[in-house]
C-alpha cells in the first residue's frame, strides 16, 4: 500500500475476474490513489487478476474468508477500516458494478476540492440496465452498456458513501455509523438519516454512482446463480428473485459518459495482458 494521505476504495470480489481490471484500471485514472480489494472464496480467476493487479501496484489485496456468524461484506469492510484509516484521508467502500463518475471534473481530487465543508457524502446511484443485451459480450462494461434509468428511478435515492476516514467509527454497506457530531448529506446538502441508505432527492450532476447492476440477461442469470454474497447459505433471500431484474434492469436514456475512458483501459488491458471481459 501507497503511504500517504489521499483517497481509497475498499472493495470485496466474489468471481468477478473479467470485471476487475477495468474497474480498477477506471479508478486510478480518475485519481484514486490507493484501491484495496477483498477476495471472498471465489473459484473463478479473480485470485490471479488480484495477484496481476497487485504486482503492477495498482490495487493491494487479500483473502476473506471470515467465521459463518460473520456477516461477509460489513466483516471486509471493518477490516478495512482499520488498516486503510492511517494511510488514507478519504475511503469509499463501492461493488465491483459501481463505477464513480465525476462529470466534468473526472478526478477525485478536484472534486474533494469543491466540497471543503463535506465531510460524509451520500452519493446517488444511476442504474444501467442490460442496453437489450441477451448475451455476455466481449468488451468493457462501459462500452456495452449505455442504457440508464431516468434521473425519477427510485432506485437511484440509494446512496453510497464518501467520508472522511475519521469521520467513520463503524462501515456499513450504504450508510455507515459515524462519529459523534458527523453530519451525513447529499450533494445538494440535505440530511441523510443516520439509518437511511437513500437520499431526499437525487442529484447527478456533480457526481454519481453508475451502477451496472444487471449487465446482460446471461451475466444476471449467472449472478443469481451465485448466490448474494451478503446472505448465508440458506437464507431466504441468498438468491436474487426475477423482479429485482425488472426494477434495475431501465434502458430509458442514453449515457456514454465514461466510454471516452475507453480506449486507455483497453490499452493498458492489452500492455500488461491483464484478464478481462474482453479476452472472453
Amino acid at each position: 500500500m501507497t503511504n500517504h494521505r489521499g483517497t481509497t476504495i475498499c472493495a470485496i470480489a466474489k468471481n468477478e475476474a473479467p470485471y476487475l481490471a477495468e474497474w480498477v484500471l477506471y479508478h486510478k485514472l480518475i485519481g484514486f490513489e490507493n484501491i484495496h480489494i477483498f477476495n471472498n472464496n471465489s473459484n473463478d480467476n479473480t485470485a490471479e487478476v488480484l495477484k496481476d493487479l497487485e504486482s503492477l501496484g495498482l490495487a493491494s489485496c487479500m483473502d476473506w474468508d471470515p467465521p459463518p456468524t460473520e456477516h461477509i461484506q460489513r466483516s471486509a469492510y471493518t477490516f478495512g477500516l482499520g488498516m486503510l484509516r492511517e494511510q488514507s484521508e478519504w475511503i469509499c467502500f463501492l461493488d465491483i458494478d459501481e463505477f464513480m463518475v465525476i462529470p466534468g471534473l473526472d478526478c477525485i481530487q478536484k472534486f474533494i476540492a469543491q466540497i471543503p465543508e463535506i465531510v460524509a457524502l451520500g452519493i446517488n446511484w444511476k442504474i444501467f440496465g442490460t442496453s437489450f443485451h441477451e448475451r455476455r459480450e466481449p468488451g468493457l462494461v462501459i462500452e456495452r452498456f449505455t442504457k440508464a434509468s431516468l434521473k425519477a428511478h427510485r432506485g437511484n435515492l440509494t446512496v453510497k458513501t464518501l467520508v472522511k476516514t475519521t469521520a467513520i467509527s463503524k462501515p456499513n454497506l450504504h450508510n455507515h455509523t459515524f462519529a459523534p457530531g458527523v453530519v451525513y448529506e447529499s450533494i445538494d446538502r440535505l440530511p441523510i438519516p443516520p439509518d437511511s441508505m437513500h437520499s431526499q432527492n437525487v442529484n447527478h450532476d456533480m457526481i454519481r454512482i453508475h451502477h451496472y447492476f444487471t449487465k446482460s440477461r446471461e451475466e444476471w442469470d449467472a449472478k443469481v446463480a451465485r448466490g448474494r454474497a451478503t446472505k448465508p447459505d440458506g437464507h431466504k433471500d441468498k438468491f436474487r428473485k426475477e423482479d429485482h431484474f425488472r426494477m434495475h434492469n431501465k434502458n430509458d436514456e442514453d449515457d456514454a459518459y465514461l466510454m471516452k475512458f475507453a480506449p486507455t483501459i483497453r490499452r493498458d488491458i492489452e500492455k500488461h495482458q491483464l484478464f478481462s471481459c474482453l479476452t472472453l
